[in-house]
């Protein structure tokens, strides 16, 4: 009889479609993240022709759950498989291009070392969330 694995509390999907560097660094640094909550990181690639740096991260990311897409998918098809395999009661989205900060929360977390663009990316999908919401016919649910 199979054991089922626990239902992790936060499923995050890297879309793929850059090379391994950018891949490398986004799964870098959500490994500690991840591992500390127990997250789950599914990375959904679009098919090519991986090289042999793509293939190494693959076999030194066990942790990671690896499913292909089409060579022609969109990033919302690709993260649409990801979602369809996701078992967390939440998900993150990300790019391979995306970087966590990885100094938040820190000692060396200071005013000097914040990106302008990273910090421009998040104030934006803030401020469409909060426009969603604020527009939404219904009430969120009290937590």
């Amino acid at each position: 009889m199979a054991v089922e694995a626990p239902v992790p509390p936060l499923s995050i999907i890297v879309v793929s479609f850059n090379d391994a560097t950018l891949l490398e660094r986004c799964l870098t640094s959500l490994a500690a993240q991840a591992a500390n909550h127990g997250a789950e990181v599914i990375v959904v690639r679009a098919a090519r022709d991986d090289d042999a740096a793509v293939t190494s991260l693959r076999e030194r990311t066990t942790h990671v759950t690896w499913i292909r897409g089409d060579a022609d998918e969109t990033i919302p098809r690709l993260r649409g498989r990801g979602l369809l395999a996701a078992r967390g009661p939440i998900v993150g989205l990300l790019e391979d291009a995306t970087k966590y900060f990885t100094i938040h929360h820190t000692p060396a977390d200071t005013v000097d070392r914040i990106e302008p663009a990273e910090v421009s990316r998040a104030a934006a999908a803030i401020a469409a969330v909060a426009y969603v919401v604020a527009d939404m016919p219904q009430k969120l649910p009290k937590m």
